[in-house]
């Protein structure tokens, strides 16, 4: 609750406190998850059961680009280029407040200082015995104590002392590329094109918190406690675990009653005010191609042939540019590692009596309690959920490729033309070494009506750097179907050195139909289907959860749990990029235009157009060896592959006007396929409980879009243009992605439109 909760089993279980932080009581029922377990809830009705009540659909974007290209003739055959790319971007979120809950939930002992004497005794007399221990900090005599579970999570709006916490993700990228083409006039390649380029990019992101929540000082604060002269300290603060007064500027922390009770003190103490991280990409690469006429073929025609040699460098570096922000410290930025307080490699503190997996460590002295998920070498960065480890890498590729273009017949009985395509690429790869890429196409025009065309390749895409590279802590929030509970815990997720590349088997055939009784109409019809193996993936928590419980036994080891393998508690979930065993993709692809010059309303040259696209998807689906066939055929939520999607597109031109009425349908589908739906509980033949939802349906959607644009005819070059999209203001339908920290997010992202209603109004100008 948003006013702090006590979650232990017995007297003390589910009792909150009021608004002022001075009494208890329980906390009511209000019909949503189980009462002892499995619900989540992180606010009351009051606040819209939702803790985004006071949080932005969005986040705030903006973004600046600049693009830039010149050209130079040397003489009739050769052409010299140049062009930059410059774009600047940022994302505004506002973030999470304190965050107690689940494995990050806090501990408040019977002699917290903030307490009256009776909720000392209520707590001394309810909590867990396992807890209990005995203590003299105010120097009198020695008093027993015992520790509650308590769990708070702190509205981030005005009201809030601490400050309004947002992430700003600013995006800086430069690209530079000189380049030539040239035609060959003479010789033995009279008649090739040749063309060649260099390029140079940098990407910059820089990942800035503000007001973030220090995750080592907030459990030094909150251990209040009273001194020999009765003053309100923190306990690690006390001279006798801190001799030299490092912690003199510690302020206890009253969470007691949410934000009603934190001091100005206490807001600066777990405050940090600004930390940046940032992730650079450096990029080089460079093609040389030429094309022609090999001066030889078949009786229908030469053969044509395209060859080259590329070469690409990337290379990242992400770091946090102060340490303190990364690891414990001072507010002043002295690291607790250079006082001796704390091992230099944890990035979160560890209670006294504990080594953290150090080695000689025993603990921060006079600190008696850190939340698992902010403990140690398990905490993600000293400011809360904001992880971005330092790594670096690189990775380069060496290409050569040659590609034919042969006739095989032309103007014969049964086809005006028919031409094959043979490609073939070979590919080194710094990090997993050479591999083959091929290609063959065959396009058959019977006559000016029908065309026929298929395709089959072996395509080939290597893990890119972050596949290979990355590191991020963080927490998650599961359904473990093992134990039919809701549960949360720390992650390890990104890169994966051992990770190879996916190979992927593409087979298309289709045609295209141009009626003569119908001008201006041609519509085509494809068949696609894809197979790949070992194709590069990262799947969530809750997708390694439900696949592990499926039977996939592969994906069983990135579960860590404690005690037993199967039903012990969670420890980790490790979230890296591997290699799944096949994942199989086939459907439909249906495209209509048809397009008319008239005049109507005059002006000057009028016409109207009309393009439908439509795809099918017929499968969609992975399977991980030993294990069964994973059909994700219609999940929209969480994946966003509906079964049919659809577009159209209506267009008008009348002289300089020109504009676009767009339609996109997103059919629908089922929320997760893992779910049974059912307004009551339900269990197997062995009596266990089964994984239910209340309505697993997510509904089609339909938005509108709206384009116009003038090219004024005194002014040539310019072009003034606006658009208009989600015309009609359509809401997403409520497709929930995932369980988070902050509870579900409401709409599958990248799949519906998220903001609503939006302008956009701009020029070109072409010199």
């Amino acid at each position: 609750t948003t006013t702090g909760i006590f979650l232990d089993a017995g007297p003390l279980n589910r009792l909150q406190f009021d608004g002022t932080g001075t009494s208890l009581s329980p906390l009511p029922f209000y019909g949503v998850g189980a009462r002892d377990n499995g619900c989540l809830c992180q606010a009351l009705p009051s606040q819209d059961f939702g803790i985004s009540s006071d949080d932005q659909i969005a986040a705030g974007y903006k973004r600046e680009n600049g693009f830039a290209h010149f050209t130079f003739s040397l003489n009739d055959n050769v052409e010299l280029y140049a062009e930059g790319v410059w774009g600047d971007s940022a994302n505004d979120t506002r973030r999470e407040s304190i965050s107690l809950l689940s494995i990050w939930q806090g501990r408040i002992y019977s002699n917290n200082a903030f307490l009256s004497p009776d909720l000392q005794a209520r707590i001394l007399a309810g909590a867990p015995a396992a807890t209990q221990t005995t203590d003299n900090t105010d120097g009198g005599a020695v008093e027993t104590v015992r520790a509650a579970t308590f769990g708070v999570f702190l509205p981030n709006n005005a009201e809030n002392p601490i400050g309004d916490t947002r992430q700003i993700t600013r995006n800086r990228m430069s690209n530079y590329t000189v380049g030539f083409d040239a035609d060959i006039s003479s010789g033995a390649l009279e008649g090739w094109h040749v063309n060649g380029y260099l390029q140079k990019g940098k990407n910059r992101q820089d990942f800035n918190t503000v007001n973030g929540i220090r995750v080592d000082r907030l459990w030094l604060a909150l251990d209040a406690v009273r001194d020999p002269s009765g003053n309100i300290v923190c306990r690690a603060a006390l001279p006798q675990y801190d001799p030299n007064g490092y912690l003199r500027g510690c302020a206890p922390l009253n969470l007691f009653g949410g934000v009603a009770n934190i001091t100005p003190e206490a807001a600066a103490w777990v405050r940090d005010p600004y930390k940046v991280a940032s992730q650079w990409i450096d990029l080089k690469t460079g093609e040389l191609a030429m094309s022609g006429s090999l001066g030889f073929g078949l009786p229908a025609g030469d053969i044509s042939s395209a060859v080259g040699l590329s070469y690409r460098k990337e290379t990242l570096d992400q770091y946090t540019v102060d340490p303190a922000d990364e690891f414990p410290a001072l507010p002043d930025g002295r690291l607790f590692s250079s006082l001796g307080l704390a091992p230099a490699s944890l990035r979160g503190l560890v209670p006294q009596g504990q080594s953290g997996g150090v080695a000689g460590y025993t603990g921060f002295p006079g600190l008696r309690f850190v939340g698992s998920g902010y403990l140690g070498d398990g905490n993600s960065s000293s400011v809360q959920f904001s992880s971005l480890r330092a790594f670096g890498g690189s990775s380069n590729v060496k290409e050569g490729f040659a590609e034919f273009q042969v006739p095989l017949l032309k103007n014969v009985a049964f086809a005006q033309n028919l031409e094959t395509n043979l490609a073939a690429r070979y590919a080194d790869y710094s990090g997993s070494g050479g591999i083959w890429a091929w290609k063959v196409g065959l396009n058959w025009t019977i006559n000016d009506q029908l065309r026929i065309r298929a395709t089959q390749s072996r395509d080939v895409r290597a893990p890119n750097l972050r596949e290979r590279f990355d590191q991020t802590r963080g927490g998650f929030t599961v359904r473990d179907p093992f134990t039919n509970q809701t549960v949360s815990g720390a992650t390890f997720s990104g890169g994966n050195t051992a990770v190879a590349p996916e190979l992927g088997d593409t087979t298309t055939v289709g045609l295209v139909f141009k009626p003569e009784f119908l001008t201006g109409f041609q519509t085509s019809l494809d068949w696609y289907k894809i197979k790949l193996t070992d194709a590069i993936a990262q799947l969530t928590p809750q997708q390694l959860m439900d696949r592990c419980f499926a039977g996939d036994t592969s994906l069983c080891q990135y579960i860590i749990r404690s005690g037993d393998p199967v039903t012990g508690p969670i420890e980790r979930i490790e979230s890296l990029f591997i290699n799944l065993a096949k994942q199989n993709i086939e459907g439909i692809d249906w495209e209509a235009s048809y397009r008319r010059s008239f005049t109507l309303l005059g002006g000057g040259p009028e016409s109207a157009s009309l393009r439908l696209f439509a795809t099918r998807l017929l499968t969609n689906s992975q399977q991980s060896p030993g294990s069964a066939v994973d059909n994700l055929l219609g999940q929209v939520g969480g994946i966003g592959l509906p079964k049919w999607k659809a577009t159209g597109v209506l267009s008008y031109s009348n002289g300089p006007w020109s504009g676009s009425l767009i339609g996109r349908f997103m059919g629908k589908g089922i929320l997760d396929r893992f779910l049974v739906e059912s307004p009551v509980a339900l269990r197997n033949t062995a009596g266990a409980l089964i994984n239910t939802i209340d309505d697993n349906h997510v509904p089609s959607v339909f938005y509108t879009d709206l384009n116009v644009s003038f090219q004024p005819t005194n002014l040539e070059g310019l072009r003034v243009f606006g658009t208009i999209t989600n015309l009609l203001d359509r809401d997403p339908p409520n497709s929930p992605a995932s369980i988070g920290r902050t509870g579900p997010g409401e709409i599958t992202v990248g799949a519906h439109d998220q903001l609503g209603r939006r302008y956009t109004a701009g020029f070109s100008y072409q010199f």
